[in-house]
């Protein structure tokens, strides 16, 4: 064993009578290197029924007939482990067989669970209802099984754990030491890992202490017989009505949960290879998608262009009919009446001028047999009798339709003037002024 600290094997035990009972049934065994027939640390545990002293002798001479057998093949070269305890617990089943045909009521028997334990490899034998733990980076496994009528009903599937637990025939053993003359116990090997707990216990204590109530102990103890205490007492205070037997023992100093040991260079080796592998995967992705974001960026191949398309003109809605310039009409230039305006009256004349241009031009009657108007002079004559004079046309300047009354008189307007078609604007004559009217 190696002499560092980090790695010493300690080993603890302890038994109790329990609450109920007055005699305790159990044998507990844990040794060191000098006495563990070859190992580095040995424990037993051993549960005996028949009843009183029978149950007593046959779980002691169960452990003692055991530990006896594997100090003798500790020596043997060609034994194995597996083999060793095979041979230890036939041993243990005939000095228990031995007890047979005593004043006890029933033929007694025993549970025996022995644990091995060196560097490197753990050994366990067992048989009947005792259990085997281990505790190892916070997780709790169960190493061995039940040899119950009940246990055998869960593993084949007729009945669930549940229904194992509250059934009366839940201790009724199928198989351990005394009950027959060949026993047949499990028997397994497996690598031991520096931290690890291993814990060994008698139905009086798993029956009062699940499985969480364990873990939680063995993660908070420093050392094995703290565990053994504190799970003796816990049973206790739950009113335990059988024997309890505890046998611990620590390899190393226990590890927490989320410790795990160093990997192996060849594991160390794999996980490289599988980084490498997805970083090179990572860049391939990170080139292609550059890739397509360019393409994007870029716009698409040219024969996937869209064709090009028309621009668009403004619409423009047609009007039915196009629009009417405005009508502008040129007012006629004032004038003065040549001739008879000059005369000393022109001033009342041009006034009534100005009331003729409010009416529309008419064109001169004569009812007598006047003269005609003649463009650029006055009205030729009058007719006799006649109190109203007409003039025609005043020439180029003259206004169209007005009357020229005589001197003493104030103009008059025609009173019945017939109706005139719509004018035009009419040409302007050479002189500038409009063209008469024929």
């Amino acid at each position: 064993m190696n002499a560092d600290p980090q790695q010493r094997l300690v080993v603890a035990v302890q038994t109790d009578v329990g609450c109920v009972r007055t005699e305790n049934e159990d044998t507990v065994y844990g040794a060191g290197a000098e006495a563990a027939a070859g190992w580095l640390a040995l424990l037993a545990v051993a549960d005996g029924v028949g009843g009183h002293d029978a149950g007593a002798e046959a779980s002691r001479l169960a452990v003692s007939g055991a530990v006896k057998s594997l100090a003798n093949s500790a020596g043997d070269p060609a034994a194995n482990p597996q083999g060793r305890l095979l041979a230890a617990f036939t041993a243990a089943n005939q000095q228990v067989r031995g007890l047979a045909g005593s004043a006890s009521e029933r033929a007694p028997g025993t549970t025996l669970t022995l644990l091995g334990l060196d560097a490197s490899t753990l050994a366990l034998g067992h048989i009947g209802d005792s259990r085997a733990y281990r505790w190892r980076r916070g997780q709790l496994t169960q190493l061995s099984e039940d040899h119950t009528a009940v246990a055998e009903e869960v593993r084949r599937g007729t009945l669930t754990s549940e229904q194992a637990a509250e059934s009366p025939f839940r201790h009724a053993l199928v198989r351990g030491i005394g009950l027959a003359d060949t026993v047949e116990p499990q028997v397994l090997t497996a690598p031991v890992e520096l931290g690890d707990v291993f814990l060994l216990c008698s139905d009086g204590l798993w029956e009062y202490v699940g499985d969480p109530d364990l873990s939680a102990v063995l993660r908070r103890a420093a050392e094995p017989a703290v565990v053994c205490q504190q799970l003796v007492a816990l049973a206790r205070a739950r009113g335990t009505a059988d024997n309890v037997s505890v046998a611990c023992a620590f390899y190393g100093t226990p590890l927490p949960a989320e410790a795990s040991p160093p990997p192996a260079p060849a594991a160390r080796r794999n996980w490289v290879l599988v980084a490498l592998a997805v970083l090179l995967l990572s860049l391939g992705l990170g080139v292609i998608a550059a890739a397509v974001y360019s393409l994007k960026a870029a716009g698409k191949r040219p024969d996937q262009q869209p064709a090009p398309t028309a621009p668009t003109s403004p619409l423009v809605v047609p009007t039915p009919y196009p629009p009417m310039p405005p009508i502008e009409t040129a007012a006629p230039p004032p004038h003065r009446p040549t001739g008879a305006s000059s005369s000393p009256s022109s001033d009342q004349d041009a006034s009534s001028g100005s009331t003729a241009r409010t009416s529309r031009p008419t064109r001169p009657t004569s009812t007598g047999g006047g003269g005609n108007a003649t463009p650029g002079g006055q009205g030729g004559g009058t007719k006799a009798g006649s109190s109203k004079s007409q003039s025609g046309n005043t020439g180029s300047n003259g206004a169209v339709g007005t009357t020229t009354p005589d001197k003493n008189k104030s103009p008059v307007v025609s009173e019945t003037p017939p109706p005139t078609p719509p004018q035009e604007n009419p040409p302007e004559g050479p002189s500038g002024g409009i063209e008469p009217r024929h």
